[in-house]
């Protein structure tokens, strides 16, 4: 038969099992229609001696057009060695991304970031990175696709800068990996960013200084009142350990993991810090238990 939209409409289907027509012009290309009724357009083909059959896709999905066109196109592939066969079950081994997002969190971010970077990473995959581009194979995704995120992001055009510079480092590491031979995300342009400033007014400091106060758990509080003294980061607050406190020399000493710079830090500690840490290892030593883990992991500072 000539495969056309009025004889596949036509085509009669068999009392069991299914029955292909081969076209009568393009050698291979045919219309197998089942006992249900189910019409898909197929092509045989023959590589190395073995002969092979894809289905290119079901009508009216695909018209019988579109089916001839795509049956020349495989056939000048088949042509040039590819095997459309072994192309699309290699393809359908290929890691989606949502398969990269779980091995670069587990074998580069988590050995290798801090806990809260981490975090975030994970926050940002899940709640936008997959279920936008989760189910693309890694070979797939282009640079459109990073760009059509990014600018669906541009209301929040620091978050939209995460993300990119998130998927940018999935994708090297994906490279690496020798999932991919480039950077889909190399070249895409971040959004200006204007820094976000606040500062609080002498009324408002007084009015959390009482509130601080005021708060039944005293050992909670200090923390906070160690932010405000010192303009330190909160991690690096209540991350940190009594031995990092030398109060004779009124020097907090940085370990280069709890810095942003990755490099160990040695800032003065004003009287008002040190006022802070006197009472809170006082505290400690006369006796009054507090819920250490909200601040300092390791109480062995001596009282001066």
């Amino acid at each position: 038969m000539n495969i056309t939209q009025r004889a596949v409409k036509a085509a009669k289907a068999p009392e069991s099992g299914n029955h292909i027509f081969y076209d009568d012009e393009l050698r291979g290309f045919g219309l197998r229609v089942t006992a249900a009724g189910v019409k898909a357009f197929i092509l045989n083909y023959s590589v190395a001696g073995r002969e092979r059959r894809a289905t290119i896709g079901r009508w009216p999905e695909w018209s019988a057009e579109a089916a001839r066109d795509e049956a020349l196109r495989l056939r000048a592939d088949i042509r040039d060695g590819a095997d459309p066969l072994r192309d699309r079950d290699l393809a359908r081994g290929e890691p989606l991304v949502s398969d990269l997002a779980d091995d670069y969190l587990q074998r580069y971010a988590v050995p290798k970031k801090r806990p809260k970077s981490v975090y975030e990473d994970r926050l940002m995959l899940n709640r936008i990175v997959l279920p936008k581009l989760g189910r693309l194979r890694v070979s797939a995704v282009g640079r459109r696709d990073i760009e059509s995120l990014h600018t669906f992001l541009r209301k929040t055009p620091v978050q939209a800068n995460r993300v990119l510079a998130l998927l940018s480092k999935m994708f090297s590491w994906a490279m690496d990996a020798a999932m991919r031979t480039y950077n889909p995300a190399h070249g895409v342009k971040r959004f200006p960013e204007d820094k976000r400033e606040a500062w609080l007014s002498g009324e408002q400091l007084q009015s959390l200084a009482t509130a601080l106060d005021e708060y039944p758990e005293q050992d909670a509080a200090d923390p906070l009142r160690l932010l405000i003294v010192t303009g330190a980061r909160p991690c690096e607050v209540l991350r940190a350990e009594w031995p990092m406190f030398d109060l004779n020399r009124g020097v907090w000493t940085k370990p280069s993991h709890h810095t942003k710079q990755k490099k160990v830090e040695h800032p003065p500690l004003s009287e008002a810090a040190l006022g802070i840490l006197r009472r809170m290892a006082e505290s400690k030593e006369d006796g009054h238990r507090a819920n250490w883990n909200r601040h300092f992991a390791k109480p062995t500072i001596s009282r001066t």
